[in-house]
């Protein structure tokens, strides 16, 4: 127990710390459009956002998902929770492998933004090339429970991607002892 609570303070603490950006990359994040496009995508158990700023390069990725809570007891909210929140990561998972590269995916980026099918291809090829990054860096952003109906959003975003390669460096080096 005292072991997890440490490594989930350290998380949060390297997570914090990867959200202040210095130097050069500050500079130019800063020099980047204000202007983000998002590009929605329905999937089998819930709906994927896809935010591309104006030089296609990724900003976020938000997935919502719902399931019935099968009962008023808390043991069945919260498995009604659980099952929203897995099915909200499958979408991510499946819009990653093989829903980014669909033709529809690319009409939507098309459609969604003033580059053309060029710059959409190049839009899919960088995510399509980020995948197992992008993967590594979701995180559970919302959860509820309204009228039986349990709610999930898994959100990755590049703060959250560079903090999970952070942390991942990190643990590889022996920073955190695994046992």
């Amino acid at each position: 127990m005292r072991k997890r609570f440490l490594m989930t303070s350290i998380s949060i603490a390297i997570l914090a710390g990867c959200s202040v950006i210095h130097g050069p990359a500050a500079e130019s994040r800063a020099a980047l459009p204000p202007r983000s496009t998002n590009v929605g995508f329905n999937q089998i158990d819930g709906f994927v956002t896809l935010a591309i700023d104006g030089r296609g390069n990724f900003v976020s990725l938000k997935s919502t998902a719902s399931a019935p809570a099968l009962g008023t007891t808390q043991e069945a909210r919260d498995a009604a929770i659980t099952v929203a929140t897995m099915r909200a990561r499958t979408n991510i998972a499946d819009f990653l492998s093989s829903g980014i590269q669909s033709r529809q995916a690319l009409s939507n980026i098309t459609k969604a933004t003033d580059g053309g099918n060029t710059y959409a291809r190049q839009v899919v090829e960088k995510i399509s090339d980020d995948s197992a990054a992008l993967l590594r860096g979701s995180y559970i952003s919302r959860q509820s429970i309204d009228d039986g109906i349990a709610h999930a959003e898994i959100t990755v975003t590049r703060i959250s991607v560079d903090a999970a390669e952070n942390l991942s460096a990190a643990m590889q080096s022996g920073l955190f002892p695994t046992h």
